[in-house]
């Protein structure tokens, strides 16, 4: 689980800029043979978006540079400790319910590190 803090600005009607910051809350854990492994991230990433609207619903694809920074642990052995900028792209869906109320979700993809899933409220002023 992460936390995730979104704010984009529009540039013209149908295109946006979006700066995100996502930290992880709890880590993450896979088996690794007899070994559990935990991956620990946070990322800012600056984004392109296009917006295509149909009625309420919107389609948001977009790409844009992310720095980000993964740590993993096996029973407290570091197996990797990398920061770096990255390439990330994903698309996202927003429900409008009201000129200023929607929900949306998201999937971005960082390189070949990370992928996550996103949801959450809007509200913009």
């Amino acid at each position: 689980m992460a936390i995730v803090l979104n704010a984009g600005k529009y540039l013209y009607e149908d295109i946006a800029l979006e700066l995100e910051g996502a930290a992880s809350i709890t880590k993450a854990e896979w088996q690794l043979g007899d070994a559990r492994s935990e991956v620990d991230f946070w990322s800012l990433g600056l984004y392109g978006v296009y917006i295509w609207r149909v009625n309420n619903l919107s389609i948001k694809p977009r790409i844009g540079l992310v720095y980000e920074n993964i740590q993993s642990t096996i029973r407290q052995i570091s197996l990797i400790d990398k920061a770096d900028i990255a390439l990330s792209g994903g698309i996202g869906l927003t429900y409008n319910f009201g000129q200023n109320y929607a929900i949306y979700s998201n999937f971005t993809k960082f390189e070949d590190d990370i992928n996550h899933l996103t949801f959450g409220a809007e509200y913009r002023f």
